[in-house]
């Protein structure tokens, strides 16, 4: 027969021995509850950030081919299919680099530029930078290679790849 000694949370054991539980059903229950509680949240936040960062990446690409449109509207076209090393002294060039220098103020991008090809190689034509002593000369080469940006010149579409640099003090979106 067994006796029961001890009170709520004790095992009743043959000869009158008791064991007291460490923990309750109801805390250990608790406790697992709360881990699958943290274990969603978790989820949840970094799915959230995910995608918060696409959602910026898009909006950031968007804002910037639109200011590349619109940049294109207002530059002397036959002047950029006509850039070369020299150009720098002509008022077409001076024209042109006002209007990326404006139109990088505006947008608040961090850099606005003209690229132009050989086929080959991708080169730096009018850079937006505000003093021209900080601008890359024109036909320094572009780190991107052609075959990289070969949709942007042949088939006039966007730069393909939008990505986010945090390698440096700012935050960087190329």
């Amino acid at each position: 027969k067994l006796k029961g000694v001890g009170g709520e949370g004790a095992a009743v054991f043959p000869k009158g021995k008791t064991k007291v539980r460490l923990m309750s059903i109801r805390l250990k229950f608790m406790i697992i509850a709360s881990l699958c509680v943290t274990v969603v949240t978790v989820a949840i936040g970094l799915a959230t950030y995910s995608s918060m960062k696409n959602e910026i990446l898009t909006m950031a690409a968007d804002k910037a081919e639109v200011i590349a449109r619109m940049v294109s509207q207002e530059v002397d076209k036959n002047f950029i299919s006509k850039i070369k090393p020299g150009t720098e002294k002509q008022m077409s060039f001076k024209n042109v680099h006002n209007t990326l220098v404006e139109y990088k103020e505006l947008s608040g991008a961090q850099y606005i530029y003209s690229l132009y090809t050989d086929g080959e190689t991708v080169m730096y034509g009018v850079d937006g930078e505000a003093e021209l002593e900080e601008c890359e000369p024109i036909g320094s080469e572009f780190p991107e290679s052609y075959k990289f940006l070969r949709r942007v010149f042949v088939l006039g579409q966007s730069y393909p790849v939008a990505e986010l640099d945090e390698s440096g003090d700012e935050c960087l979106i190329t």
